[in-house]
């Protein structure tokens, strides 16, 4: 609805419409979509960006395609008419696709292996509502804000909903890796891609290899990234994660490279003195927005309104402040950007995982000791302890009752934000 805009386009032909409002980034003048094969009957809208649209178009070229624009989507309309769904695995990006397929009438969406673009959607037997954002499908059918109470308690749990719910009972998310079918058979929900654990042939099993590999693999995908015929940056925390990025961006060629990155007046909150010395060293056009603690305060309110409006659910990571503050610095001077999300999942940075490794040592321990002495001993010194030490004492108390959980329970505690014991405090019985 407000993304860019820097272009939008519309069809419908009487069974099915598809729109799209565009922030430019491949093709930027002839890429409007919807985009369409040789002959208009596939028809297609995309939100994201297809990586490796440079190397399938030209295979596509050498069996015969004929493209009319230099756009990444146009790439996923002749994938489709060659294989169907199965062109899904072929795409290397972040995306959110619908294609109508005018010969079979019929319509598919799908959405990027991670979940990156969010796809949302709305079915009965006669009608398929999707749309990038919920407050699309609201417009199209009002009577879809009907919330969900399962969704409240799941919110209030883990602060978000995860898919395929919503808070909304009647609006689902299509999940990561996956693509719906809707025709005159009715919804199908299918999977083209799911994490595989199997040993990867083209892997070395030899551990001596592997950070060579990673460092490869890493290096590629960021110069993929970099396809772009629009300015771009990257954040820069100055943690490992967007230093990581900074690093392999100049490796890769991008010169020169925009850095942005968000300063407080309170250092315990200010990561800036890092992030300046990772630009000092790769030489970066850094900027950075200086941020006082009153000055966020007074913004406060209509920030968290604005995101509430933005993300159409309720989201419970305050780092939505901050990287809202510094995305709008990063506006006024690029359109994309770069961040090291991901890489604490990737290479187990969060301090749940070393928790969850402390754990498998502590149930070790003889049982008497691990759930009955040392518990019972933290609990002593939390009622003599003082102020921040008896706070201190109660976690350390139950980070040892948890330690001795299942390892799949010590991580969903370890992940919650409400237990069950603060949401019987919180909700009323009949939504528990």
């Amino acid at each position: 609805m407000h993304r860019g805009p820097d272009d939008d386009g519309f069809s419908y032909d009487g069974s099915a419409a598809i729109g799209m409002r565009r922030l430019s980034i491949i093709d930027l003048e002839s890429g409007r979509q919807p985009i369409t094969n040789e002959t208009g009957e596939i028809r297609v809208v995309c939100n994201g960006e297809i990586y490796n649209y440079v190397e399938l178009r030209r295979e596509l070229e050498q069996r015969g395609h004929q493209f009319r624009t230099a756009s990444d989507v146009e790439v996923i309309a002749h994938l489709y008419e060659e294989s169907g769904t199965d062109c899904f695995k072929h795409l290397r990006g972040m995306f959110a696709i619908a294609i109508w397929d005018q010969r079979a009438r019929r319509m598919t969406v799908a959405r990027d292996r991670i979940g990156k673009k969010p796809l949302y959607y709305s079915a009965d037997n006669r009608r398929f509502l999707f749309a990038s954002e919920i407050k699309s499908l609201l417009v199209a059918e009002p009577s879809l804000a009907e919330t969900d109470p399962d969704s409240i308690v799941s919110y209030f749990r883990f602060g978000f909903v995860s898919e395929p719910n919503t808070i909304y009972r009647n609006i689902r998310k299509l999940p990561p890796g996956g693509f719906a079918v809707f025709d005159d058979d009715g919804l199908r929900i299918n999977s083209y891609w799911e994490l595989d654990f199997a040993p990867n042939p083209v892997l070395s099993e030899n551990p001596a290899d592997w950070s060579k590999q990673f460092d490869d693999l890493l290096l590629e995908a960021v110069k993929l990234r970099l396809r772009s015929d629009v300015p771009l940056g990257v954040f820069l925390s100055g943690g490992l994660d967007s230093s990581a990025m900074v690093a392999y961006a100049s490796r890769a060629g991008l010169n020169p490279i925009k850095t942005f990155t968000i300063g407080f007046d309170r250092p315990e909150w200010d990561e800036s003195p890092d992030a300046e010395m990772v630009a000092r060293h790769f030489g970066t056009e850094h900027h950075v927005l200086r941020v006082t603690e009153s000055q966020l305060k007074n913004d406060l309110e209509q920030s968290v309104l604005d995101l509430a409006g933005y993300f159409d659910e309720p989201f419970g990571d305050s780092s939505a402040l901050p990287t809202f503050i510094v995305s709008k610095l990063a506006r006024e001077h690029v359109k994309v950007i770069l961040s090291g999300d991901g890489g604490d999942e990737l290479m187990a940075g969060y301090t749940v995982y070393k928790g969850i490794k402390f754990a498998e040592s502590y149930r070790r321990l003889p049982q008497w000791i691990a759930s009955g002495l040392l518990p019972r001993m933290a609990d002593f010194a939390a009622r003599a302890a003082p102020g921040t030490l008896k706070y201190k004492a109660l976690r350390a108390a139950r980070v040892l009752r948890d330690s001795c959980l299942p390892p799949e329970d010590v991580y969903f505690t370890k992940t919650s934000m409400c237990r069950d014991a603060m949401l019987r405090r919180i909700l009323r019985p009949a939504l528990m």
